[in-house]
Formats: C-alpha cells, structure tokens, sequence
C-alpha cells in the first residue's frame, strides 16, 4: 500500500493525474487501517482535482473524512 502510495505521489509530480488517481484509488481499496486508507482516499482527491474532476474528487474527499475525521476534516462536523 504504501509503495502504491508513493509511486502515485511521483505520477502526480510529473503530471499523470489520471493514473496517479487509479493508483491511490488501488491503495485505498488495499489498505488495511483506516488511517491508511484515508491518506490514499485523500491523495485521489488532490489527484482529481487537479484534473478538474469535482464530482470524483468530491467523493474522494468525503471517503477520507469518513476514515479519519480527525486528520482531513476541515472543520469538526459533529
């Protein structure tokens, strides 16, 4: 998960937003904690957004938030 991670990190560095958001999505789905899995949810986010994809990036974020509230909520939502 965590190579995954990191090679979408340097997909996105050289601009392939596309398939830097197919890897976090994929690190996601194998991630085994939700810390981990909120990271790469929140990755895909950054990765949509920058392809200008708001409804996908949208729910990237959302999933983020519901794994750790805590760390990507931008506000406390309780």
């Amino acid at each position: 998960t965590a190579l995954l991670n990191a090679v979408g990190k340097l997909e996105a560095i050289a601009g392939d937003f596309e398939a830097a958001e197919r890897d976090f999505i994929a690190a996601s789905s194998m991630a085994g904690d939700a810390p981990s899995r909120a990271e790469a949810r929140f990755n895909a986010f950054r990765a949509a957004l920058e392809r200008r994809d708001d409804e996908a990036a949208f729910a990237h974020f959302l999933a983020a938030v519901g794994d750790d509230e805590g760390r990507f909520a931008p506000f406390p939502t309780g």
